[in-house]
């Protein structure tokens, strides 16, 4: 068991193996839903299936086909200002909302 302090678990830090890749702090960032139109025109021309949705929470991104939003959020369109991975438009999600994906094959 590792105990946990406000949600986080307490890891005391070992002098041997790699460092642990979790988060140490709760997420404050807002999670960031993009549409990848390039994967998109690919997927039609090459008879692809890859996954177009990227959802990028904090440093990481995760690809999928399907995505359920389980609280709010709100839609950013900004056509002369880039946001994340240099889009115009993307769905911006709190910190605590439950994204739950899908990958077809």
């Amino acid at each position: 068991m590792i105990p946990l302090y406000d949600g986080m678990p307490v890891v005391i830090a070992g002098c041997q193996g790699p460092k642990g890749t979790w988060y140490k702090h709760p997420r404050q960032v807002e999670t960031h839903i993009v549409v990848n139109r390039t994967t998109i025109g690919l997927n039609t021309q090459e008879k692809k299936n890859d996954s177009p949705i990227v959802v990028k929470l904090g440093k990481h991104s995760h690809k999928c086909h399907e995505l359920d939003i389980n609280g709010s959020c709100r839609l950013v369109y900004m056509p002369h200002k880039t946001g994340p991975c240099s889009a115009c438009a993307w769905i911006e999600v709190t910190a605590h909302v439950l994204l739950l994906t899908r990958m077809f094959s």
